[in-house]
């Protein structure tokens, strides 16, 4: 009986609030962080998908880019090599054709 004496309400109210504000807390908390870790995955993953995009563009441009130059260079061949081609014989040219 004497153990029931010493635990008064008072104290009884104080456990039972420090335990409900902890609870509470922690709960909130998980929610908070729950949420936070979602929304960084979301994130993370738009950003990774936008840089790779810009990367994959940026290697295709890369590998098209000699097939560009090759197509320039063969039109300027065939231009200078149609206007070699269309002077007559007899008039001389200047560019050593």
């Amino acid at each position: 009986m004497n153990s029931r004496k010493d635990f008064s309400i008072k104290n009884a109210i104080r456990i039972v609030f420090i335990l409900a504000m902890l609870l509470s807390i922690g709960g909130i908390g998980y929610l908070i962080f729950s949420g936070w870790l979602s929304s960084a995955e979301k994130t993370a993953g738009s950003i990774v998908e936008t840089i790779g995009e810009g990367i994959y563009n940026r290697v295709v441009s890369f590998m098209h880019e000699p097939d560009h130059i090759n197509d320039a260079n063969r039109k300027i061949i065939e231009t200078a090599f149609s206007t070699c081609t269309m002077k007559s014989p007899g008039t001389s040219s200047s560019s050593g054709f």
